[in-house]
């Protein structure tokens, strides 16, 4: 594949399509120059669910590309980078790349590549967020106290898009919206044809929440210790507990009625 003249006519055509969901180019000898291109292209697109560039010649300059891009778009679920020719090794530059694009990018859900960090932990916490808003999205649940400061909920339409392309994560309108295993990083592509994930040392896994649900309470768990306290001390810090709750419910229902009045003043000014 000639990269250097077919990846900008893919580019310019990747700008303004609205239909395709998959991007599936690899092994085409993508290099980072060539990865720059496509990266342009999605600060633009809104349609795109799952870019594969696995198996080309993407560096730490081409993934950081990618990072910026990502930090504006919010269709991308699926990003694989894994088995890059030519030894590449994607590090710590690539890691705070990806980890600055996700202080606003709340969409992003899995990556798939091999990175050589030992601080992949900051991005698999981030991960973990942007995986639970979609949980909440799915269960019909509020979110507004994981988004990160300054980034707004998913209007509607976006939502019924990501619904529609749930087929191509692993979902669907019919299938169940818990998350048994959350895979943020791999070393391997866990693929439509039946290839198996290997999870690297930068993986996570959580406990379905089905299984949490069919468990007490915590603090039904135990039996009891012995009090320790009066029973008018132990109704005041009951009392105290559940006004420090409130006030948390509160203000996380404040910041959700405010993201929504600017979202609407946003829309007012845009039709004057």
């Amino acid at each position: 594949m000639n990269g250097g003249e077919l990846i900008p006519k893919l580019a310019a055509a990747l700008e303004k399509n609205t239909v395709c969901q998959e991007l599936l180019l690899g092994d085409c000898g993508i290099s980072d120059q060539n990865v720059a291109t496509l990266a342009a292209a999605l600060t633009k697109n809104t349609s795109l669910v799952h870019l594969n560039l696995e198996g080309n010649k993407v560096g730490n300059d081409g993934a950081t590309a990618l990072a910026k891009a990502l930090a504006s778009n919010r269709s991308v679920l699926l990003l694989n980078l894994f088995g890059q020719k030519g030894g590449t090794k994607f590090g710590d530059t690539t890691l705070h790349a990806f980890c600055d694009m996700l202080m606003s990018n709340v969409t992003l859900l899995k990556i798939t590549w091999r990175l050589d960090s030992r601080q992949s932990f900051r991005l698999n916490k981030l991960l973990v967020r942007n995986n639970d808003i979609n949980k909440r999205i799915k269960d019909g649940k509020d979110y507004a106290d994981l988004l990160p400061e300054g980034a707004s909920p998913l209007t509607p339409a976006l939502i019924a898009q990501r619904e529609a392309a749930m087929h191509i994560v692993g979902g669907g309108a019919g299938a169940s919206p818990r998350i048994s295993a959350i895979t943020g990083i791999t070393d391997r592509s866990s693929s439509a044809d039946g290839g198996s994930a290997r999870m690297s040392s930068a993986s996570f896994s959580r406990t379905s929440s089905a299984d949490a649900e069919n468990e007490p309470p915590s603090w039904m768990a135990k039996k009891p210790a012995a009090p320790t306290q009066t029973l008018e001390e132990a109704m005041a810090a009951l009392d105290a507990e559940y006004e420090k709750k409130a006030a948390e419910l509160k203000a996380s229902f404040d910041k959700r009625r405010e993201i929504i009045k600017a979202q609407y003043a946003s829309e007012a000014v845009g039709l004057s």
